[in-house]
């Protein structure tokens, strides 16, 4: 009965041995079998990255016309959507007096009526300038290196699909601070397009590294070996992969520079 046993408990440890070898083994074995590797061919190219930032369109120049006083209008000279030019008069009062424009612009809200009473801080028209638009972006405390007056910026108009040349025009000196986050104020003029309507969302940008008639491969054959190099797999001998670590440097999230390791 002991013997019985004893024999019992050899063979259990034989095939708790046989089945710890087929589970390094086997998968192993299987794996490479199985693998089947594409091609990519290093190639020469230019490889560019840019910060990018959103905000709105809106006018460069506005002007909000109030009454400076109680007054009676007694005659209103344009119609909303008349083109003003500065210093044309808007309206007339009961006491001969004239309220003029001050920016160029399209008189896009009037608020009153003619013979109508208005009290001092009244709404009179609202003048937009839809010739000279632009967009204020807010840029990363961090992100701030990267901008200056002067420096032409792509700047694509969502609703449109359509991509414009913006120039930054001015760059904020304080901080805004919001949930403790540090970030600054931009802003960027665009050139005359009339399909653009002030409001409409907006995408900038911006320049950041840019490499031309470099080594190029594609992200995705990148891989990491235990001392965490960077390496590729090449051709061996009898078309076996071997591992080839290389240094790499500017990406675009597609495409990243080779610096060593292949040709």
């Amino acid at each position: 009965m002991a013997k019985t046993k004893k024999k019992n408990k050899n063979w259990i440890i034989v095939v708790a041995v046989v089945l710890l070898i087929s589970a390094l083994v086997v998968p192993r074995f299987l794996r490479n079998k199985g693998n089947s590797y594409s091609e990519e061919v290093v190639k020469v190219g230019n490889i560019e990255t840019y910060y990018t930032f959103s905000g709105n369109v809106e006018s460069k120049n506005t002007q909000n016309v109030m009454a400076q006083k109680v007054m009676q209008i007694s005659e209103v000279i344009f119609l909303e959507g008349d083109k003003i030019k500065k210093d044309e008069v808007l309206f007339i009062t009961s006491q001969e007096e004239e309220i003029k424009s001050k920016i160029d612009g399209t008189l896009s809200k009037i608020y009153v009526q003619e013979d109508a009473s208005v009290m001092a801080g009244a709404n009179l028209c609202d003048i937009i300038d839809f010739d000279h638009l632009q967009i204020t972006i807010k840029v990363d405390e961090y992100d701030l290196p990267s901008i200056e007056i002067g420096k032409e910026v792509s700047v694509t108009i969502n609703a449109l699909d359509k991509t414009l040349t913006g120039k930054i025009s001015e760059i904020s000196n304080t901080a805004i601070n919001k949930n403790g986050v540090a970030y600054f104020t931009a802003t960027l003029d665009l050139e005359e397009d009339a399909a653009v309507k002030v409001g409409m969302s907006a995408e900038a940008k911006i320049l950041n590294e840019s490499v031309k008639e470099v080594l190029i491969i594609p992200m995705s054959v990148l891989q990491f070996n235990e001392l965490e190099q960077v390496y590729v797999l090449v051709k061996g001998d009898k078309g076996r992969p071997l591992e080839q670590v290389i240094k790499v440097g500017v990406n675009d999230g597609k495409n990243v520079e080779i610096i060593e390791g292949l040709t």
